[in-house]
């Protein structure tokens, strides 16, 4: 089979290739010695043990044609039609190595291999999506293993694969167009998320864009989640708990700026969670994703209770309709309303997370089900604590 794979694989090069033929030529033996005559004898013997193997054998062809060069080159010259065809036809079966090689360091699991030899093969085929596909793919398996080693390489191709897929180069027949933009979207997201989270939270929400697999994850969602969490959260409530100490300094515009800023952020991380939650409900794992489900849960309910003057009314709703809301993005303001329409979610200068003082500080995880979830403590805004460890999830592009 592996011999079978082979032929079929170099075949390209005979077709590609138009072969000239080395005819046996006369000698006159009153003009030519012996050794002129042997010589002639052998070279066109070698061209004919090229010409033999070159579709059967492609291997034997390339040594043959390889000594060939060895030998004659340097004598014949550059413009010699026979050194100029069995140039290209060494180039060409170089490159076609160079990609099988890939492809099987990759079947075998050597992603090290696989990236190593990812530019060389990529210079040679710019436009393969198969390959560019591979790459991704090979990156997301490397990072399942914990290993972020090949994550920035297996972004890149990933945002070189994505205008192909646009223009309507599947490299996945057997998934649609918007489940391989959703998958790539998410897998670029995976692969940024430690060293560029804010551009990382982009891709995740454009996978959220396409309908499929991505869409529907809940780790999708948890990652945003995150994002909003760990950046503008921690950020601007740290800012608020600063600046914004006594009764003048609350009700200063200045104050009643930053806490509008503060809510909005958190009405994201609503957002998210309560996605996360009811995409989790109806997962082919929703089982296995209880534990997570409990965690995800616990932190929504204190965010909303946060937001929701220290009542939880209208989060089942919410969580029930979610999915079909519009996914809001970075900034903007999160609309429809979370909140129940009779219900004037906490504003201006009131204290964040002043309006139940009894409801303990929100926490969230991005953790799956056997992540540990950070403690939760008494603080007068939601503290945004998280799990301090993550698991890569592990799911199928």
């Amino acid at each position: 089979m592996k011999k079978l794979i082979q032929l079929l694989v170099f075949a390209a090069l005979v077709t590609t290739l138009a072969l000239p033929t080395l005819a046996q030529g006369t000698t006159n033996t009153s003009s030519t010695a012996a050794g002129a005559q042997d010589e002639a004898q052998a070279k066109v013997e070698l061209y004919k043990k090229f010409t033999d193997n070159r579709t059967a054998n492609p291997p034997a062809a390339y040594e043959a044609a390889k000594e060939y060069l060895s030998k004659y080159a340097a004598k014949d010259g550059p413009d010699d039609q026979y050194i100029k065809y069995l140039n290209k036809w060494v180039s060409s079966y170089d490159k076609v190595a160079k990609r099988q090689a890939l492809i099987e360091a990759f079947n075998n699991k050597n992603y090290t291999t696989v990236f190593a030899s990812a530019k060389d093969v990529i210079a040679d085929y710019p436009d393969d999506v198969d390959v560019l596909y591979l790459l991704v793919k090979a990156g997301y398996l490397s990072a399942a293993t914990g290993s972020d080693a090949n994550n920035a390489d297996a972004a890149m191709y990933a945002k070189k694969l994505i205008p192909f897929v646009q223009s309507g180069k599947n490299p996945d027949p057997g998934k649609s167009k918007d489940e391989v933009l959703g998958s790539l979207n998410y897998a670029i997201g995976l692969f940024l998320q430690k060293t560029q989270p804010a551009e990382a939270a982009t891709y995740f929400i454009n996978a959220a864009q396409f309908e499929g697999t991505s869409k529907k994850d809940p780790q999708t969602y948890i990652f945003i989640a995150d994002f909003y969490e760990k950046g503008d959260y921690a950020t601007l409530a740290k800012q608020y708990t600063d600046t914004c100490k006594t009764p003048e300094q609350v009700s200063s515009q200045s104050c009643v700026d930053l806490k509008a800023k503060v809510d909005n952020v958190v009405d994201h991380i609503i957002d998210a969670l309560a996605r996360a939650i009811a995409y989790s409900n109806t997962a082919p794992n929703a089982a296995q994703l209880g534990a997570a489900r409990t965690a995800w849960t616990e932190a929504i309910t204190n965010y909303y209770k946060y937001r929701n003057n220290g009542a939880d009314t209208g989060l089942k709703e919410l969580l029930a309709s979610i999915t079909s809301r519009p996914l809001p993005k970075p900034g903007e303001a999160v609309t429809p309303s979370l909140f129940p329409a009779s219900t004037t979610p906490t504003t201006g200068s009131t204290t964040p997370g002043a309006a139940s003082t009894t409801t303990t500080a929100p926490k969230t995880t991005t953790a799956p089900a056997n992540t540990k979830v950070g403690t939760t403590t008494t603080t007068s805004q939601p503290t945004g604590k998280t799990s301090s460890s993550k698991t890569t999830p592990k799911r199928a592009h």
